[in-house]
């Protein structure tokens, strides 16, 4: 199978490279490693290049909060892009599609999802997973802690530093060369 069509969310160019080192004609196929490894860099040079900036997905079953806390994402920075989704199901089903760099995800979650079960499934994507940023009215130091053990490191208070505390996150994320690499030590 072409994998263009397993894997759509990759670049169509790499699936174009694979097919070219699977071709049957030896003499089709790249020349070398070095050729291969020259492609690959290419491909990932546009990826970045055609990049639309920093994407941050907004879960929140509650309409005019996460019309709020997309509005504090898209303050943040300019090249910030924020979506909403409104459950846990819609979320899952739209990471793979619209790959956010960032998902803000509404601590009291209800419906078929809970938050906690959400940022479990996104950090089990691994090290490519997007940054999970949990928000609450308040958290009590055992919610810290348990959002700290599931990878969490960003559990923000729904309190007047609200819009400050999200503008720092999405800047330092988007300003950043790839906003799914840890932060700096102190961001």
């Amino acid at each position: 199978p072409v994998l263009a069509a397993l894997r759509p969310d990759l670049p169509r160019e790499l699936s174009d490279l694979v097919a070219e080192l699977l071709h049957k004609e030896p003499a089709t196929r790249p020349g070398s490693a070095a050729v291969v490894r020259e492609q690959i860099d290419a491909i990932v040079a546009r990826a970045w290049a055609s990049r639309r900036g920093l994407r941050v997905m907004v879960v929140d079953d509650d309409p005019e909060r996460a019309q709020h806390t997309a509005s504090l994402v898209r303050r943040g920075h300019p090249w910030a892009t924020a979506m909403i989704a409104s459950s846990g199901g819609e979320t899952i089903s739209r990471l793979r599609r619209d790959r956010p760099d960032l998902v803000v995800l509404e601590a009291r979650l209800g419906g078929e999802m809970s938050a906690l079960e959400l940022a479990m499934e996104i950090q089990s994507d691994g090290p490519g997973a997007a940054r999970v940023a949990v928000v609450a009215a308040h958290f009590e130091e055992r919610d810290r802690a348990l959002w700290t053990q599931l990878g969490v490191a960003h559990q923000l208070e729904r309190d007047p530093s609200l819009a400050e505390v999200v503008g720092g996150l999405v800047r330092r994320l988007a300003d950043q060369p790839d906003p799914r690499r840890p932060l700096p030590v102190g961001g």
